[in-house]
């Protein structure tokens, strides 16, 4: 999927650069240090290092659907495709490029 670009509004992007927006969000609403998000990209968010809870899941999700303008399914998050960043960004980047 790498250098595979999508389009948001009349901006196209890549998965990279979702990447790039989603630690950019994990570190401007939720206080994750960059360097510490690039090193656990497969990292569960509920574990170390990140020791999310709950509310904090959810305030990502949140966060997540208002920025990229999506809304993600609730089956996807029961098959805990929005449990790591990789994952996440994984799951926007599919979201985006259905037709």
């Amino acid at each position: 999927m790498k250098g595979l670009e999508i389009m948001e509004g009349k901006r196209k992007k890549s998965l990279a650069q979702i990447k790039e927006e989603t630690m950019d969000l994990l570190y401007k609403r939720m206080g994750c240090p960059r360097q510490m998000v690039e090193q656990h990209l497969d990292t569960p968010l509920t574990g170390t290092p990140f020791f999310f809870l709950d509310i904090d899941m959810v305030y990502l999700l949140f966060e997540t659907e208002k920025y990229f303008g999506i809304q993600i399914p609730e089956e996807k998050l029961l098959e805990y495709g929005f449990s790591t960043v990789n994952h996440i960004v994984e799951l926007v980047g599919n979201y985006l490029l259905e037709p």
